[in-house]
């Protein structure tokens, strides 16, 4: 069963999307409206990241007019646990005949709210394991409480309540894909979509998808151009704004790449002038790595603090209007890893 970790598609809220909705309570600094906001979001990961980010604003307007922000430490410390517990990187178990989401299982341990009743202490978890946290948020808690009796990985310390959530997660999958027309390569439930692909009939499917996707490109592109001799017009481009930080938009982008497998990105984050850029090559089929083919270029930068500006292009073949790729990876941009 291999496990990944999508992340928001499509939420609204009062028709206004959750991005926008975020950004527009940043740029007020409405920060405690913002830790509301994302709460309501949880457990995707984005969410985890937002509420971290607004609880720190709030902690250093406080520490810094000398005032008490006990209160905001122990929910970022807690929230950063919880994160800890339900959203991992991916991670392969051999268990079960259909691929499926730990977002899936998550999702049955955050409507049982394993929160409110999940040991999560300081004193317990401690520090070492919580990657939500950052190098500031540790000397902060280390200064107002010491150093903790111990450092325990959550989802180590309740492997068996997580193995049940998974095998939970696992049958309503199979239960939903039993009511499927196995055409369908995708779980939606309450606005959140899943991967579910029978291992058989399905992987041989999603292969021959891979193999036509490719060999289209090389039977359509001639010879390979390489990406710095692409013109802008050799691209059909899709661009917009996302309300995260450029890095995280890189990552995120990467890990669509890393999940999925649908081509090969090349490329580096500059950090002087907070932008990236990647170039995009088709997969060999065999034995793996990528061909000398281009997809596309993606080019990230940031327009704010918590603003990024993304540019996907797709190489244009026999007339494409349209940029199904690049949309795909603007997709992944914003924080949606699912592969469809």
């Amino acid at each position: 069963m291999l496990l990944k970790i999508p992340v928001q598609r499509g939420i609204t809220l009062n028709d206004e999307s959750w991005q926008e909705r975020l950004r527009l309570l940043k740029r007020n600094e409405d920060w405690e409206g913002a830790v509301d906001l994302g709460l309501k979001f949880l457990p995707y990961p984005t969410a985890f990241n937002d509420v971290a980010v607004s609880l720190r604003k709030i902690i250093a307007t406080k520490k810094k007019a000398g005032g008490d922000f006990q209160t905001e430490l122990e929910r970022l410390y807690r929230l950063s646990a919880y994160h800890r517990f339900v959203c991992r990187p991916s991670e392969i178990l051999i268990a079960g005949e259909y691929d499926t989401f730990t977002y899936r299982a998550a999702k049955v341990a955050h409507d049982d709210d394993v929160l409110g009743f999940l040991d999560l202490s300081y004193a317990k978890i401690g520090y070492e394991f919580i990657d939500l946290l950052n190098t500031n948020d540790v000397r902060l808690i280390k200064n107002h409480w010491g150093e903790p009796e111990m450092h325990q990985d959550p989802r180590e310390l309740y492997k068996h309540l997580w193995q049940d959530y998974i095998d939970r997660a696992t049958q309503i999958a199979i239960k939903e894909d039993e009511g499927d027309d196995m055409e369908d390569e995708f779980i939606t439930q309450n606005s959140y979509d899943y991967e579910s692909k029978n291992k058989g009939v399905g992987f041989f499917k999603w292969l021959l998808m891979i193999l036509i996707i490719v060999a289209a490109f090389y039977f359509l592109s001639g010879c390979a151009t390489p990406p710095g001799q692409l013109k802008e017009s050799d691209l059909v481009w899709q661009e917009t704004t996302i309300a995260a930080n450029y890095q995280e938009v890189y990552r995120n982008v990467k890990e669509g790449f890393r999940l999925c497998g649908a081509g090969v990105p090349e490329g580096d984050l500059y950090t002087d002038n907070k932008t990236a850029h990647l170039d995009v090559y088709l997969p060999q089929t065999i034995p793996g790595g990528r061909s000398d083919w281009v997809m596309g270029l993606i080019d990230i930068k940031s327009t704010d603090e918590f603003l990024t500006s993304i540019k996907a292009g797709q190489v244009a073949r026999m007339g494409l209007k349209h940029s199904s790729q690049a949309g795909l990876w603007i997709r992944w941009a914003s924080g949606d890893l699912a592969c469809g």
